[in-house]
């Protein structure tokens, strides 16, 4: 047929044109209605339900007054090129700007409290002191707040 997954009328209406059968339309409603592909078309989208931005996220301000950061790594670095040295593992601590969504990365040696408050002075003198920093409350950060430093 010329007509592929027509509806129930335009098929009724196509079949009717050369040949009337009896019942015929109890019979089209149920091939049509059990086509996977006019099921899948027929189909109507869920409706996302989305929540508002957080007052942090939309909120103006200058860059990097409100940040996010994480780890990511280890990269193995070689410090310069001879034979017989081994690369060393260093890990970037990303910062993420929450206004702007710019990024500034910072290397650090390792994972340990005082690397990580060490790469945040070092941004804090690049970029400003921040006014909220979120973070996934890794042991670095979480041992640095313990040691007092803030």
């Amino acid at each position: 047929m010329k007509y592929l997954h027509a509806g129930v009328k335009l098929l009724h209406s196509s079949i009717r044109q050369t040949y009337w059968i009896i019942g015929a339309r109890s019979v089209r409603r149920g091939i049509v209605k059990d086509c996977v592909t006019c099921v899948r078309f027929r189909t109507e989208l869920s409706k996302q339900m989305i929540a508002d931005l957080p007052a942090t996220r939309v909120s103006p301000g200058r860059a990097f007054l409100r940040i996010g950061t994480d780890f990511c790594g280890p990269f193995p670095v070689t410090p310069r090129r001879a034979r017989g040295i081994k690369p060393l593992k260093m890990y970037v601590c990303v910062f993420a700007c929450f206004t702007t969504k710019a990024i500034h990365l910072e290397l650090i040696s390792d994972l340990s409290s005082d690397a990580c408050i060490a790469g945040l002075k070092r941004f804090i003198s690049r970029r400003g002191k921040p006014l909220d920093i979120y973070n996934d409350c890794g042991t670095n950060f979480v041992g640095g707040v313990a040691n007092g430093v803030h």
